[in-house]
């Protein structure tokens, strides 16, 4: 029972799942390998290690150990290591065993990072040259020290980061916050449906408040009426614009107000879709940029002909003293 690669059936019972020694799998229930294995049994065994307790420690197979437990099955096929193997070495076979098999997630490569550094203590520079290029990361010192920031993180984030709604790089800043805030801007992004584009804005205007005016993520959405807001029936993008914009103001009051006069101006030149009129980046200087095309003589006579009925209109001189 104790060779190394006999296959033998261990009881559910005499497997020790507390002992997470071995454990950086984490993620969604796989219903694949549940029905795999109630329709064909386990066609992978475990492999396990004796303990001096008498019982196995699990080294590889923590989903197909789940999978039984699931499924109510008395045991399970496993292969037994000798217990004077060396602990890293098992791990490390662990990694690449899994990552020849499947592309392993955020958080689990996060976990394995984690276990490198504070269970065998791996220095970081080997594990930036050695194993961040064997989990698929590259050897970037960047890389490592945003992975490292995901362990720490509230579960909901984790899951996020798991389920690649919330992506790793703007995870890894949130490491700073208290975790009722990382939850305020988990809700938020699922109640607006945020993608990630608009999750970094959002998170750098929340981040930047939450500093400045030393508040909560939920108190400054309170002082935009969040709540409000999303309980309307309108759609969802306009729910998203008003938080947006209640946010920008929060952040850059002036700016803002600039920002919306200068939209509600354009809309009163009336200018043809042909022609964008752009103003001096952030509204510094009271300059503005005009682009237009043509394809002829008169289609330029044309474009002058608008733009010399903009300048009569009494919205014009009013962007002239817009900063």
């Amino acid at each position: 029972m104790t060779e190394k690669m006999n296959i033998v059936d261990v009881s559910l019972n005499k497997i020790d799942r507390a002992d997470q020694k071995f454990l950086y799998s984490c993620g969604n229930e796989n219903e694949t390998l549940i029905q795999s294995i109630k329709a064909v049994g386990i066609l992978q065994p475990l492999q396990l290690q004796l303990k001096s307790d008498g019982k196995y420690r699990i080294i590889r197979g923590f989903r197909r150990f789940d999978a039984a437990v699931k499924l109510a099955l008395p045991e399970v096929p496993a292969t037994i290591v000798d217990s004077s193997e060396n602990d890293f070495d098992l791990y490390v076979k662990s990694i690449h065993a899994n990552t020849s098999q499947r592309n392993l997630n955020a958080m689990e490569q996060a976990t394995i990072i984690d276990q490198l550094l504070q269970q065998f203590d791996v220095k970081e520079a080997e594990i930036i040259t050695t194993y961040l290029p064997l989990l698929g990361l590259g050897a970037n010192p960047k890389v490592l020290a945003r992975y490292r920031g995901l362990i720490h993180l509230a579960p909901i984030i984790q899951k996020a980061v798991i389920d690649d709604f919330i992506g790793v790089e703007l995870a890894a800043r949130m490491n700073d916050l208290p975790p009722a805030d990382m939850e305020t801007f988990y809700t938020v992004c699922r109640q607006l449906k945020l993608g990630k584009n608009r999750q970094r804005e959002f998170f750098n205007l929340l981040h930047d408040l939450s500093r400045m005016k030393k508040s909560s993520f939920e108190k400054l959405l309170q002082a935009i009426n969040f709540d409000e807001i999303f309980t309307t029936d309108q759609l969802v993008s306009v729910k998203l614009e008003r938080v947006r914009l209640g946010l920008r103001y929060l952040r850059f009051p002036r700016l803002t107000e600039v920002e919306e006069e200068f939209k509600r101006l354009s809309k009163e030149l009336k200018l043809p879709a042909k022609i964008k009129l752009t103003p001096y980046p952030y509204f510094e200087e009271a300059r503005y940029t005009l682009q237009f095309d043509f394809d002829s003589r008169k289609t330029l006579e044309r474009r002058l002909a608008d733009l010399q009925k903009m300048m009569t209109n009494p919205a014009f001189d009013a962007l002239e003293k817009l900063t």
